[in-house]
């Protein structure tokens, strides 16, 4: 008796404990702000989400400041990388459902110090060793131009600093590789991921490896992930001489109206200050073989109506245009593998595939073959 009444006593004390800890995990977030620095001494504080495909940004909270100091209070359904805005200043936080502490001056935004969001500490630390690097690799350019520049050209030390130069790149790559093995359910980590090929440090195919290592049954309701997912699955989606993938965009234009002739797909935006150098090129190529059956559409990844003026756009463009302000997630953008612009395939008037991402030089030979 006594016996069976000790193991009661247990299996309450148990039960007891785990009822604690589920009444005691976080399923809201609250962040204590404490920003100095402010102009203001009175302002509102928003915490606000951008949807990586489209662009949409929505708010989590609003509080209001005195002295820098305010409070958000609210929910999310999984970590996610927002931003701090109070009247022109901006902050990244990585939010997760726990108590969060951000302090620090808000003029100094690279030595705020965040406690709480363990995504946001992952997120962090890959950022901070990627702009060290970067740092780095810049002197390192520099040496490299000074080299080029100087008429008895040390042909020896300029293969030592390209080969430094081109370590640290991989140096980086090494750091992401280890923090995805110690943590392959880091939300904070896969942002990094994201981050890294949006803003061109690598190609989406150069960390496919890395990428694998991730927990996907953990993080399969991070944008970021899905997004990384997407972009792998589709660049290996098409090849030269298969067929191109048939769209239509909007009443008026389809790959059937180009039947016949050789389509340079062009994909760009108006906010992409990269594109403006190659589309100058792609206008002199165009007007130099306009008579020789070759015709350029230009896809558009604008997404709102602010940004995208179709006949202020029209009105500059020497070909066709079209855009359906759907950002990376448009169905023609998915269908044809594109993760980075410029970016264009040619198509043959067969409607194959003769060059995925060309040169403006192979661009000239293929269209004169």
């Amino acid at each position: 008796m006594k016996r069976s009444i000790n193991k009661i006593i247990v299996y309450l004390f148990a039960m007891t404990v785990m009822m604690f800890a589920s009444c005691t995990q976080q399923e809201s977030f609250e962040i204590a702000c404490n920003l100095r620095s402010l102009s203001a001494p009175s302002s509102y504080a928003v915490l606000t989400h951008t949807n990586p495909y489209n662009g949409a940004k929505d708010t989590l909270a609003k509080a209001k400041a005195k002295n820098g100091v305010f409070t958000f209070k609210g929910k999310v359904d999984y970590p996610v990388m927002c931003q701090i805005e109070i009247g022109q200043h901006k902050l990244n936080l990585f939010v997760e459902n726990n108590e969060i502490s951000v302090t620090g001056s808000i003029q100094m935004p690279e030595e705020i110090a965040v406690v709480g969001s363990k995504s946001h500490t992952d997120w962090a630390t890959l950022l901070k060793k990627e702009r060290e690097i970067d740092y780095t690799r810049k002197q390192i350019f520099m040496e490299i131009l000074k080299i080029h520049k100087n008429k008895k050209t040390d042909s020896k030390k300029l293969k030592e600093l390209e080969d430094e130069h081109k370590s640290y790149a991989d140096s980086l790559k090494n750091i992401i590789d280890k923090q995805v093995n110690n943590d392959p359910t880091s939300y904070g980590t896969t942002y990094f991921l994201y981050y890294a090929i949006v803003n061109e440090l690598y190609t989406a195919e150069e960390l496919k490896e890395i990428f694998h290592n991730l927990d996907e049954e953990k993080l399969e309701k991070s944008e970021s992930y899905n997004f990384i997912a997407e972009m792998i699955a589709l660049n290996n989606g098409i090849a030269v001489n298969e067929k191109a993938f048939p769209f239509n965009i909007g009443d008026s234009i389809s790959l059937d109206q180009y039947k016949g002739k050789k389509l340079y797909l062009y994909f760009t935006a108006t906010w992409c200050d990269s594109c403006n150098s190659f589309t100058k090129e792609l206008e002199e190529v165009y007007d130099a073989n306009k008579n020789k059956n070759f015709e350029v559409l230009a896809m558009y990844l604008d997404y709102s109506d602010t940004d995208w003026d179709y006949a202020s756009v029209r009105q500059a463009s020497k070909w066709n245009i079209a855009c359906d302000k759907l950002y990376w997630h448009s169905p023609i953008t998915k269908k044809y593998g594109v993760n980075e612009i410029p970016y264009g395939v040619l198509i043959d008037g067969f409607g194959t595939i003769e060059a995925v991402n060309p040169t403006i030089t192979e661009l000239t030979n293929l269209i004169n073959k």
